[in-house]
């Protein structure tokens, strides 16, 4: 990466002794196409001290796209005095630098590099670090669109940050965001949350026994695919939270009524099946 090459008053690149590794992950956001959605690097230090930090990010650049100036460095970069490197398109193979697949042989020009450095030696907190605004195209099938931050990169990891002398900080990790392409939800993004039952729930199926001991047993309510508080609607947020069930960063049971058929997991078919409840409503 070139981070090795654009730290502080040129000390060597080393390895920081003792440093408990920091996290560098993307947000996910969801929007309808067409639409331009933000998506955010977000900086946990878990006490090591950072002055600089990038990610390889690769994604699906034919449904997402990312304009040459559509990135700008976050309060916790600003803060510490550091700016903006990026974005910059490579190869698959991280060190080429492209700007179609036409200049990558067997490989895709699908990878984007973004980083915040500066020529200072100011400590970067936690917090957002950098967000870009994600272009989806009008075309795109709805559905989830993973942007790999993960262990694509040859390193391992496609995360990187050094401290404020230039040495490298082993073990820095970062986690995949994604891009949730709904066909009929408004227009825009929004920042992962845990929905909470703000709303009054709808009244259930199950209702008080009367009249003889033959009466039959009422029938239950059906569920609610992608319902996580059971308020009898699905929202923007509890889709967020049922992609991030399926691609394992939540457990099942935060939203329960995502897994329709009861098995502990949330399958794609069950993800559709909260799109169609968000978009027509709860049958």
């Amino acid at each position: 990466m070139w981070l090795a090459a654009v730290t502080c008053c040129g000390l060597s690149l080393g390895r920081s002794a003792g440093a408990t590794p920091p996290d560098v992950s993307l947000t996910s956001v969801l929007g309808q196409p067409g639409a331009v959605v933000p998506i955010e690097l977000v900086l946990s230090t878990n006490g090591s001290t950072v002055g600089a930090a990038a990610v390889d990010i690769q994604f699906d650049m034919r449904t997402l796209s990312v304009g040459p100036a559509a990135c700008q460095a976050g309060p916790a970069a600003s803060a510490a005095g550091k700016q903006l490197v990026g974005p910059t398109r490579f190869c698959g193979d991280h060190t080429t630098a492209c700007t179609d697949d036409s200049e990558c042989g067997s490989k895709r020009c699908d990878t984007l590099r973004i980083g915040v450095f500066g020529l200072n030696r100011g400590q970067i907190l936690d917090g957002t670090i950098a967000t870009c605004q994600v272009t989806i195209d009008s075309g795109a099938t709805p559905g989830l669109y993973r942007l790999t931050n993960g262990a694509a990169c040859p390193q391992g990891n496609c995360a990187r940050a050094v401290d404020p002398d230039g040495r490298d900080i082993a073990g820095t990790t970062g986690r995949d965001g994604f891009v949730d392409v709904l066909g009929n939800m408004p227009t825009g993004g929004r920042r992962t949350t845990t929905p909470t039952a703000s709303k009054t729930p709808r009244p259930n199926a199950t209702a008080t026994r009367t009249g003889s001991p033959s009466s039959p047993a009422p029938t239950p309510a059906p569920r609610c695919g992608g319902d996580c508080n059971g308020d009898g609607e699905v929202t923007a947020d509890e889709m967020l939270l049922a992609g991030e069930i399926v691609f394992g960063d939540q457990p099942v049971t935060v939203c329960p009524n995502g897994d329709i058929d009861g098995n502990r997991l949330i399958t794609a078919y069950e993800l559709l099946a909260g799109v169609r409840n968000a978009t027509q409503g709860c049958p």
